[in-house]
This record gives C-alpha cells, structure tokens and sequence, in this order.
C-alpha cells in the first residue's frame, strides 16, 4: 500500500504528508493535555511547538506549501510568543518601578550572604542582592528585596495580573501566600540566611 502511494504521489510528497499527519496528532494531543490541564487543576505537558515543526518540515519536503498554514494551529506556537511578549511587559513594570523610584541596584551583599526561596517545599538558594529583581522562571515568579528611604525593607513582588505589589519585610523571614494568584504556587517564604 505504501508502494503504491509513493509511486502515484512520489516519495517526498508521501514522507511530507505523513509528517504533516504526525504533526496534526501532535496538535491534537498539546489541546488534549491542555484540557486535561484545566479539568484536574494541574499541569498536563502536551507537545508543544513539536506539531507545528512537523507540519512545517512536511510542507517543504512534499512541495504543498499550503499545508505549512496548518502549523499557525499549533497552541505551542502561540504559547510561546505569548510568554515573550508577556516575560518583557512584567520586566519592564518590574525594572521602571524600581528606576522610577530612585532604587539603584546594591550588590554590596552579594556573595556574601544568600536568600533562601522556599515554593511549596521546592527550596533554592541565592545571592542576596537589594534593589535588583529575581526571576523565578520556572514558575515565573518575580520579586526585588528594596528599601526605602527610611531603612525600612521591603519585597517588591510582581502578580502579573494584579500589579505590583510592596509588602513590608520587617523580619528576616516572610511568607507571602499566593504569590501569583491563579498560578499553581500557593506560598512563597523568603527567608535571608545569616
């Protein structure tokens, strides 16, 4: 059977239409996992990005160019346009508060002392730094410990949705519930380590 579809269509125009048909099922299973993602409230990874490249790569190897539109449905694509567009809207609200305010990086404690960041049990170490913005990417979390002109210290968090938010750190340990509201993260302790 593939004999005879390769000789009536040829074999580069037979491999890019099964490319472009692995490609659709990928699509399929990233919306699938998608859903899936929504209905039991957790992440669900699909295959992003992985459909449209083949749909893509199928298109230029059978010479249908049309069928490359067909990777425009790929919510991986689309995904992750979003998040560069969305990662520089907070920086630039994150870094044009802390420059609008007259913050200036301080790095004076950097190296020697850390910050431990605890989210729901998973715990990173980092240099302690003022006035200079963390990035949690794999939870895309963003916050700067600053003070002000009084002394006293402060966590600038970001919550994407809701805005900026500044949030008196009198201790050296804090515990902020929901971080990001509607984000998987529900408490975020920040904790400066002697």
């Amino acid at each position: 059977m593939v004999y005879i579809f390769g000789k009536t269509m040829g074999v580069n125009t037979f491999v890019g239409i099964v490319l472009v048909i692995f490609g659709c099922l990928h699509i399929l299973l990233t919306y699938g996992a998608y859903i899936e993602s929504h209905k039991k409230n957790r992440h669900v990874s699909g295959f992003p990005l992985v459909g449209a490249i083949l749909i893509l790569a199928g298109g230029l190897i059978s010479g249908i160019k049309p069928l490359m539109i067909l990777c425009l449905a790929d919510p991986g694509l689309w995904g992750f346009i979003y998040s560069f567009v969305m990662e520089y809207r907070y920086n630039k609200r994150m870094y044009g508060y802390i420059e609008a305010n007259g913050y200036s990086p301080d790095d004076r404690y950097d190296g020697d002392r850390k910050i431990k960041v605890d989210l729901d049990g998973q715990e990173m170490e980092l240099s302690y730094m003022i006035n200079n913005p963390y990035t949690l990417n794999n939870t895309r979390i963003m916050f700067a410990i600053i003070f002000d002109e009084n002394g006293k210290r402060y966590v600038l968090l970001d919550r994407k949705k809701d805005g900026l938010d500044k949030i008196l750190f009198s201790e050296d340990r804090i515990e902020i519930e929901e971080p990001c509201p509607g984000r998987r993260i529900k408490k975020l302790i920040i904790e400066i380590l002697p």
